[in-house]
């Protein structure tokens, strides 16, 4: 970063250089600026930060338990990413608000990046460094698995295939009002490495993040919930109540309800949209075939210039040739 960083400063000072000198530099000759990679934190540059005068006294803590190690005590500070699995409990009104089929909160935009680790990978983590023998083992430890997930990719999943993918925008007020607010807030990529180091990856439950293993995690959060899925099907002859009954078990179990009409309605949309696909697709094989038929026309007119070229170049070869076994012969005879 620092590297990019100084030559995009030298740029700029040649740029203004040559504005000074009375140069017209267009704004088009700027190189765009190139996109910089994002920053991850790493157990050094974890341990010398600066934290918000809120969490001081987390800080100091962590200094008096790294103080505290010695040959009789192994201590060592966890960085424990966002912990999900058996249940949930952070994403626990997401997961249930998808069961019962309703819009699942989006918080802000999404795009920020979430540290988080299954709640057995955690448990493996710290029982294995507790156990370590080595003094000198790691004291910091960033607790995390290989992720990455962006707060968005994971509520959108949850919405996805827990629920029927709606999702409705927090405002900034809302999110802080949440009992998790600030913990879904956090936008930060973690080196898992250390991580990987003490708990091998062929043992992790979860090694490659929420999104990722996100069908065990469905299935622990209806295990643990004791969830079933319900689906019924009413039928029975015209007249007989079938919708209105329909319409109240649904609103007793919270379940989608689907009657014929909309049943109709909905295939005669997908049907459509299925029209226009194939209309879409149709065309653009015709667009395909004829920029390939014109390819190839230019390749052939191509190739015939080529070799009417080369033809040509051999017929004034060929008299240049004879020009000089022409002149040749009249030398000899005089």
């Amino acid at each position: 970063a620092s590297r990019k960083a100084q030559e995009k400063a030298e740029r700029e000072a040649d740029r203004a250089e040559r504005i000074a000198n009375g140069e017209e530099v267009d704004d088009e000759e700027a190189p765009p600026e190139e996109e910089e990679e994002p920053t991850v934190l790493r157990e050094s540059e974890y341990q010398g930060r600066v934290p918000h005068r809120r969490f001081q006294h987390w800080k100091e803590l962590e200094v008096l338990v790294k103080q505290a190690n010695s040959a009789t005590l192994h201590t060592h500070v966890v960085f424990a990413g966002l912990q999900y699995g058996l249940g949930e409990e952070t994403f626990g009104d997401a997961f249930r608000l998808a069961w019962h089929q309703q819009s699942v909160p989006m918080f802000t935009a999404g795009t920020n990046v979430v540290p988080m680790i299954h709640v057995q990978d955690l448990a493996q983590i710290i029982f294995k460094a507790a156990s370590a023998d080595d003094e000198s083992s790691q004291r910091y430890i960033l607790a995390v698995d290989r992720g990455n997930n962006t707060l968005a990719s994971v509520i959108q999943t949850i919405a996805n295939k827990v629920g029927n993918g709606n999702t409705t925008p927090l405002t900034d007020s809302q999110l802080a009002a949440l009992p998790f607010g600030e913990l879904l807030n956090v936008d930060l990529r973690m080196d898992a490495e250390s991580a990987f180091d003490i708990h091998p990856e062929d043992e992790w439950y979860a090694p490659n993040g929420f999104v990722q293993s996100f069908d065990r995690v469905a299935n622990e959060y209806r295990e643990a919930h004791k969830l079933t899925p319900v689906r019924a099907l009413l039928l029975g002859p015209p007249r007989a109540g079938k919708s209105s009954i329909a319409k109240k078990l649904a609103a007793e179990y919270r379940l989608p309800h689907l009657g014929i009409s909309q049943i109709i309605s909905d295939y005669e949309d997908y049907y459509a949209t299925l029209q226009t696909d194939l209309r879409r697709h149709r065309e653009g094989r015709k667009m395909a075939r004829k920029l390939a038929e014109y390819t190839q026309a230019q390749d052939e007119a191509r190739e015939a210039r080529e070799a009417a070229k080369a033809a040509a170049d051999d017929e004034d070869k060929d008299e240049d040739e004879d020009a000089d076994h022409a002149a040749d012969e009249e030398g000899e005879e005089d």
